[in-house]
C-alpha cells in the first residue's frame, strides 16, 4: 500500500515539496541506497554515507541571469518542473516561441525538442525548480538553459546527413559563444578520428571568451578519456557513487579533472515517456559521467551568478581547490577530487595550482641511448606571484636527472613549464610509468599523479626500409586536414598461412585511361611492383592470394565492384596479374537478395567477408570447362535457393532469411560466367546424408537436425577438399562426423570417435572458428569458441585428423565486463594461450591456468557507437622463443602510437621497444612477416625525400 500511495502522490499535484527529493542523494546524501547492477538479475542495494554529495548551496536573492548551454539531444520544453528555465533569443523572429528558446542544428526550422530523453535529464540535473513536483536541481532560477540541440533518434554513427558530427558540436559551442552563453555543459565524446580543427576552434574561441565548457569523462573504466575531455581548456567531470568511490564505469586519470555524483541520478524525463526503473512519467533513473557533468556545470553556474566578476582561472580555482580528496580505489585517480559546491561559492578565492597532461602525456624517446626531455605545463590559476617547488618519483623503469627543481616568479593565469630530463632504462620494460609530481608554494603543497606513456620515435627505433620504386608517393600516402593516412590495402591470402607483405593501391593519372591499380610485394631485400587495369566504372574491393588452379604456384583472385551497383566480379589472374584462363570474370548480381550482402555478419556489404589480415571464408573445387578451380564459399544470412530447396510439402524449407554456406557456381549464358549461390546443405544433400549414415549404422531420427558446424581445414590449409565439422541430433545431444567435400557433387562422411564420447565441457556445437594468421612453430589445431555467459566461455582446440580436443574456458571479471571478441588461440612452443576481448580488458589464457589483463582503450560515450583501438594477433621473438602477443593502434582514438601487448614474467606488459611514436611523414600499415623472418614486424608507410618507402620494425 505505501508504494501505491507513492505513485498516487506523484501523478497528483502534492502539497509536500519535490517529491523525489528523497532520492536525490547528490544533493542531500544522508545514507540513502542505491542499487548497483553486479548481474541481469543482481542488484543489491549499496547503503551511502552522510555528507558525500556535493555540498548543495543555494544563495538567495540571486538576480543575475547566467545561461548554460546545453549541447545534448535537446529538452522537453513543456515539462512542468523545467517552466520558467529556458534562455530566449532575443533577436528570434519565428511565430512558434519554442523555437527561440535554443537551436536545432540538425533541423534549423524545428524546435530544439527532445525525442531521445538524454538532454532533459542533463537539464533537470542543473536547472529542474524547487517546487512541489518531481525533483530540484542544482541551480536556483536565474540560472537559464540555452537547449542546443545536435542528436537525435536518427543519429548513430559519426556522420550524419553527411557530415560529420563533431562539426554539428562544434557549430553549437561557437553558437552558445556568439550569443552570450556564460557556461556550456556537453555530456559526449569523440575519437580523435573526427576531432576537426573546427572544434578545436570553437573550443578555443570559448576560453578566449571566459566560458568554461564542461564535460564528460567517459563510462569505459580507462585513464585516457575521450575528447573533449581530453582538450586543454576544458573542465572534465568524473562519476563517484555515494559512498564517494570511483564509479566502475567511469574513466580516470591526469585528464580528469573533477568528481561529482554519476550513479542512480534522479532527474527530469520527457513527460510522454514512463520511466523504464521508476515506472512514472517524466522522471528517469540514469548513471554515467553524463549525469556527473551537469551538476558541475550548475555549479559554475552558480559560482558565475555569485561572483561575475571573476575570470574562468578563477572559477577553476574555486572548483578545483575547494574540492574533497577520494579515496584512490583500483588505482584510480583524478586531478582534483570531489566537488563542493557551498565552499565553491561563500569559500574565499583559493590559491590554486594546476597542471596540464592534456594532449600532454605522452614522452617520445628520440635518442638511441633512450634518454629523454618531457615539458611538465603548469598553471597558478590564482594566487600571489611566487616560486615553486617541483619535486618527482618515478620508478626504476626510469632515471631523472632533476627529481627536484624550481620554478620562478609564477604569476596567476601564466601558462608555464617545467622541463624533465631523464632516461628510460630498459627497453623490454612497460613502456607506460606512473609519475607522482608534488608542487610547492609558500602556502600550500599539491600533490598529483599522472600515468605517463613512453614511445620510441625517429632517432630511437630501428627499422628495415623498402624503397618503393616507380611508385608516385601520392598514390599511397597521403596528408589531409593535418593528418596521415596510408592509401595501400593489404593483399589477403587465400592458401597460404605465411603471409607475406602484398599491398595494392590505386594509381590517379590523367594519362591512365582506365581505373589502373599497382601491386606492391616485398620479397627479400627488394619491393617488386606490377600493374593492373580494370574496365571503366569498376573499382577493386580487395585481392586475395592462393593456388587456385593447382598448379603449384601463387595466383590472385581480384574482387571488383562495378560503381553504383551491387554487381561484383571475381577474377582470376596469374603471377603477372594476367587473366589464368580464357574466361577468368565470373559475375556475381546481388539484385535478387538471395544473399543478404548488408547482413550484420558482413557490415562491409561486399560479397566476400575478411576478417583483419585473413579471408574469412572456405575453398571448394570446381571444374570448370575442364579445368580444376578454387571457388569461395561464403558464410552469409540469406535465403534457400529454389534449386536447393524441395517440391515435397513436408520437405519444403519456408523461405525466411537464415545463415548459410553458399557457393559461387558459375554458368555460362551467352558468352559470360554469371555466378549462381548454391547452399552446401540443401535439402537434397541433408536427405543422401541420413540415408548414407543410415546405411553406415547411424540411424538418424526424424527429428534429428544435420548441421555444418565448422570447418576443420582452415582457409589457409585448402587442397580443394574442404572439411567440416558435420553435427547429427538435437540440442547438445549430438553425435560428430568429418563432412570432406570433394567437390560440388562428391563427398564424404566419416564418424568422429573421439568427439562422440567427450563431457558437456568440450561440445563444439554453436561454436564460432576463427581464421588466424598462424607462424610455422604453431600446432594445426581447429581454433573454435563459444559463451555460454556474456562473461563466460569456451574455447576448443581441436587436432584435425584425430578430433582430439583441448578446452580452455575463459572467464572476465564478470557480468559488467562483457567478453567482447576473440584475438588468437594458439598452440604454440608447447603452450595453449589465447586472448580475448573484454569491455575493458585484453584477457590473456595459459593452459597452466594463467590469467593476465590489460586496459583497453574504449569509448560508448557517443549514441549508437562503440569505438575501440583495433588490435589483432601478432607474433613476437623473445629470448629465441615465438610469443603469441596483440597489436594495437590506438590512433583513431587518441595520440600518435602504435604497440603490441605481450607476455612476460610479470604478466602482459606493452614493452616499450614495441611501442613506436609514428613519425611526422609516416602512417601505419597492418602488421606483417618478412620473408627471412619468423616473427611479425610493425609496418610504416612514409614519406621520404619525396619518395615512398615503407618501413619494418622487428618484434624480435
Amino acid at each position: 500500500m505505501k508504494f501505491l500511495s507513492f505513485l498516487l502522490t506523484l501523478s497528483t499535484v502534492n502539497a509536500i515539496a519535490n517529491p523525489l527529493y528523497f532520492r536525490q542523494w547528490p544533493i542531500e546524501n544522508k545514507g540513502q541506497p542505491i542499487f548497483i547492477r553486479e548481474s541481469e538479475l543482481n542488484f543489491p542495494a549499496q547503503a551511502g554515507i552522510a555528507g558525500i554529495d556535493i555540498n548543495y548551496y543555494a544563495p538567495k536573492d540571486l538576480n543575475t541571469e547566467v545561461v548554460v548551454a546545453v549541447i545534448d539531444t535537446g529538452v522537453d520544453l513543456e515539462h512542468e518542473d523545467l517552466k520558467g528555465r529556458f534562455w530566449v533569443d532575443p533577436n528570434c523572429q519565428e511565430e512558434d516561441k519554442s523555437i527561440c528558446t535554443g537551436k536545432n542544428f540538425l533541423n534549423p526550422k524545428a524546435a530544439p525538442l527532445d525525442d531521445k530523453g538524454h538532454g532533459t535529464h542533463v537539464a533537470g540535473i542543473i536547472a529542474a525548480n524547487d517546487n512541489a513536483v518531481g525533483i530540484k536541481g542544482v541551480s536556483t532560477s536565474n540560472i537559464k538553459i540555452m537547449p542546443l540541440k545536435v542528436l537525435n533518434s536518427k543519429v548513430d554513427s559519426f556522420v550524419y546527413n553527411r557530415r560529420l558530427m563533431s562539426d554539428y558540436f562544434a557549430e553549437a559551442i561557437q553558437f552558445a559563444v556568439d550569443n552570450n552563453a556564460h557556461v556550456i555543459n556537453m555530456s559526449a565524446g569523440f575519437p580523435q578520428l573526427v576531432l576537426t580543427p573546427k572544434f578545436r576552434k570553437a573550443v578555443a574561441s570559448a576560453e578566449q571568451k571566459q566560458v568554461p565548457i564542461v564535460v564528460a569523462a567517459g563510462n569505459n573504466n580507462k585513464d585516457i578519456p575521450v575528447f573533449p575531455c581530453s582538450l586543454k581548456g576544458v573542465i572534465c567531470v568524473g562519476s563517484i557513487d555515494n559512498r564517494g568511490e570511483y564509479s566502475e564505469f567511469s574513466n580516470y586519470g591526469q585528464a580528469v579533472d573533477i568528481l561529482a555524483p554519476g550513479e542512480s541520478i534522479i532527474s527530469t524525463y520527457p513527460t510522454d515517456r514512463e520511466s523504464r526503473s521508476l515506472r512514472i512519467m517524466g522522471y528517469e533513473k540514469l548513471k554515467g559521467t553524463s549525469q556527473a557533468s551537469p551538476f558541475v556545470a550548475g555549479i559554475a553556474a552558480m559560482i558565475k551568478a555569485t561572483h561575475p566578476d571573476e575570470s574562468l582561472d578563477q572559477l577553476k580555482a574555486r572548483l578545483f581547490c575547494h574540492a574533497h580528496e577520494v579515496n584512490k580505489t583500483n588505482h584510480k585517480f583524478s586531478l582534483f577530487g570531489r566537488v563542493d559546491m557551498k565552499n565553491a561559492i561563500l569559500g574565499t578565492l583559493p590559491e590554486c595550482v594546476t597542471l596540464n597532461f592534456k594532449e600532454n602525456n605522452q614522452i617520445v624517446i628520440k635518442n638511441s641511448d633512450l634518454s629523454f626531455e618531457y615539458d611538465l605545463e603548469l598553471k597558478l590559476l590564482s594566487g600571489s606571484q611566487q616560486d615553486l617547488i617541483v619535486s618527482i618519483q618515478v620508478d626504476d623503469r626510469v632515471t631523472l636527472e632533476n627529481k627536484t627543481g624550481h620554478v620562478q616568479e609564477v604569476q596567476a593565469g601564466e601558462d608555464l613549464k617545467y622541463t624533465i630530463k631523464g632516461k628510460f632504462n630498459d627497453i623490454n620494460a612497460d613502456s607506460i610509468v606512473p609519475f607522482l609530481i608534488e608542487v610547492k608554494s609558500k602556502n600550500k603543497s599539491y600533490n598529483f599523479e599522472a600515468n605517463l606513456s613512453f614511445s620510441l620515435g625517429e632517432g630511437a627505433i630501428k627499422t628495415k626500409d623498402y624503397r618503393l620504386n616507380g611508385v608516385r608517393a601520392a598514390h599511397v600516402f597521403q596528408k589531409r586536414s593535418g593528418k596521415n593516412y596510408s592509401l595501400l590495402s593489404y593483399v589477403f591470402s587465400a592458401t597460404n598461412s605465411e603471409l607475406l607483405p602484398e599491398y595494392f593501391y590505386q594509381m590517379k593519372e590523367p594519362s591512365l585511361k582506365k581505373p589502373t591499380y599497382g601491386l606492391v610485394s616485398i620479397s627479400g631485400e627488394s619491393a617488386q611492383t606490377k600493374r593492373l587495369e580494370l574496365n571503366e566504372e569498376e573499382r577493386l574491393i580487395n585481392m586475395i592470394k592462393g593456388d587456385y588452379n593447382f598448379d603449384g604456384k601463387s595466383d590472385y583472385l581480384a574482387l571488383v565492384q562495378k560503381l553504383g551497383e551491387s554487381v561484383f566480379y571475381l577474377r582470376y589472374l596469374d603471377q603477372e596479374l594476367m587473366p589464368l584462363m580464357e574466361n577468368n570474370s565470373i559475375r556475381f548480381n546481388d539484385d535478387s537478395k538471395l544473399m543478404n550482402l548488408e547482413s550484420p555478419i558482413n557490415p562491409d556489404g561486399n560479397l566476400l567477408n575478411f576478417q583483419k589480415r585473413m579471408v574469412n571464408f572456405e575453398w571448394m573445387k570446381y571444374n570448370l570447362n575442364g579445368q580444376d578451380l578454387l571457388l569461395p564459399i561464403i558464410r552469409h544470412e540469406g535465403l534457400l535457393p529454389t534449386e536447393d530447396n524441395s517440391v515435397e510439402f513436408v520437405d519444403f524449407e519456408a523461405p525466411e532469411l537464415s545463415v548459410r554456406r553458399y557457393t559461387i557456381i558459375p554458368k555460362n549464358i551467352d558468352g559470360e560466367l554469371v555466378a549462381f549461390p548454391r547452399v552446401l546443405m540443401s535439402v537434397q544433400r541433408e536427405e543422401e546424408i541420413r540415408e548414407e549414415l543410415y546405411y553406415s549404422g547411424f540411424e538418424i531420427e526424424p527429428w534429428e537436425t544435420i548441421r555444418i558446424e565448422n570447418p576443420l581445414k582452415a582457409a589457409q590449409d585448402n587442397n580443394g577438399i574442404t572439411e567440416y565439422l558435420l553435427s547429427v541430433g538435437e540440442f547438445y545431444l549430438r553425435r560428430y562426423f568429418r563432412y570432406q567435400i570433394l567437390n560440388e557433387n562428391q563427398y564424404i562422411i566419416e564418424p568422429i570417435e573421439a568427439m562422440n564420447y567427450v563431457s558437456q565441457e568440450i561440445i563444439l556445437s554453436g561454436n564460432t572458428t576463427f581464421a588466424q594468421v598462424k607462424p610455422n612453430k604453431a600446432s594445426d589445431d581447429l581454433v573454435s569458441f563459444s559463451l555460454s555467459q556474456r562473461h563466460e566461455g569456451r574455447l576448443a582446440y581441436t587436432e584435425k585428423n584425430s578430433g582430439e580436443t583441448y578446452v580452455q574456458l575463459v572467464e572476465t571479471e564478470g557480468y559488467s565486463d562483457p567478453i567482447f571478441g576473440f584475438l588468437s588461440g594458439m598452440h604454440l612452443e608447447n603452450k595453449y594461450s589465447s586472448y580475448f576481448e573484454s569491455r575493458y580488458w585484453i584477457h590473456y589464457f595459459g593452459d597452466d591456468d594463467q590469467h593476465y589483463i590489460y586496459p583497453v582503450n574504449r569509448e560508448s560515450s557517443f549514441p549508437g557507437v562503440e569505438f575501440s583501438e583495433t588490435m589483432e594477433s601478432v607474433i613476437a621473438k623473445k629470448d629465441g622463443k615465438l610469443i603469441p602477443s596483440i597489436f594495437v593502434n590506438s590512433t583513431l582514438l587518441y595520440g600518435n602510437q602504435i604497440h603490441v601487448i605481450t607476455l612476460s614474467e610479470k604478466g602482459l606488459v606493452r614493452p616499450l621497444k614495441y611501442t613506436v611514436e609514428i613519425p611526422k611523414d609516416c602512417s601505419y600499415v597492418l602488421p606483417a612477416k618478412l620473408e627471412q623472418d619468423s616473427f611479425d614486424s610493425l609496418v610504416l608507410n612514409c614519406f621520404e625525400k619525396g619518395r615512398a618507402v615503407l618501413k619494418f620494425v622487428n618484434l624480435d
